[in-house]
């Protein structure tokens, strides 16, 4: 009886050492800090419409692919797994992914997914994720913004050098999970398209 107590409680020590080093090593990114503080400030973008009868509609996803060539970007097609298709069940949904290129040199990787179960797997995902960060995780933001006349979004973003040398950032939005690698050089510009994808 000895042994599970001792595996338990071994489990649970880790468990606690995990998040408090994940807790010490948050730094800041100015790109991140923009980012997130976007929608502390008053929007005018509502989370639904009415109808002529009054009653509600759910509020239009945007096209990831239009917005992406709006701003710029050039898409190939994915051939890394993204972490959303480990996490969301095949027989469940699709998940779409794209890897973005300005003039040719890879700016990272959006993928996403539609599905009214997004909440249970952007859980699902931070927990995954919890016991795979390295000593090296940096700039780790985790929180839910609510932002006047605009939709409630769930942020999380890190860099973990040993999961990717790119900026991993996943957003959950009314039905729709997205998961964004950044390369550092175009950081910025990948920012700017979150922004216009998560209004």
């Amino acid at each position: 009886m000895r042994r599970p107590v001792a595996v338990i409680t071994g489990v649970l020590l880790l468990w606690i050492a995990i998040l408090a080093t994940v807790d010490a090593l948050v730094t800041e990114s100015p790109y991140t800090e923009t980012f997130l503080a976007s929608l502390r400030q008053p929007g005018d973008t509502a989370t639904v419409s009415t109808t002529q009868t009054g009653q509600a509609t759910k509020a239009q996803e945007p096209d990831v692919l239009g917005k992406v060539t709006a701003l710029g970007f050039t898409t190939a097609s994915a051939t890394e797994q993204t972490l959303l298709q480990k996490i969301i069940p095949q027989n469940v949904g699709s998940v779409d992914s794209y890897v973005l290129l300005v003039e040719g040199d890879r700016a990272g990787m959006v993928a996403w997914a539609d599905s009214p179960q997004v909440k249970r797997y952007f859980l699902a995902l931070k927990e995954a994720l919890s016991s795979t960060f390295s000593p090296q995780v940096k700039d780790l933001v985790d929180e839910t913004q609510k932002g006047q006349g605009r939709p409630t979004r769930n942020i999380l973003t890190f860099v973990d050098p040993s999961l990717s040398e790119e900026r991993f950032v996943f957003v959950r939005i009314r039905e729709r999970l997205y998961e964004f690698r950044l390369n550092a050089k175009h950081e910025k510009a990948g920012f700017s398209l979150i922004e216009e994808l998560t209004k």
